[in-house]
């Protein structure tokens, strides 16, 4: 799947998403923005974090009511070009 077809199936499944950091490797994460309905703004913003604060890592966290899942971590600064598959 892409991220776009990620970001509507989010949208059909008001999938909500919060970013948080963790500032050291073992470090606790630290919430940042909470309850996002928008994946592509999550990541916007995500990504915009990563690049400003001092962290290990940034991520975004989905939780899925269709799924009763949530605090499953969608994307993270420290391999920035994956995506976790869990819109499928």
């Amino acid at each position: 799947m892409t991220v776009e077809q990620d970001i509507n199936i989010a949208k059909q499944r008001g999938v909500t998403f919060d970013i948080a950091k963790q500032v050291t490797r073992k470090g606790k994460w630290e919430p940042v923005i909470d309850n996002l309905n928008d994946l592509g703004e999550a990541l916007v913003l995500a990504k915009s974090i990563a690049h400003s604060v001092v962290a290990f890592e940034v991520a975004i966290y989905a939780y899925d009511p269709s799924k009763n899942y949530g605090g499953i971590i969608y994307w993270g600064s420290r391999n920035p070009d994956l995506y976790n598959d869990i819109f499928e």
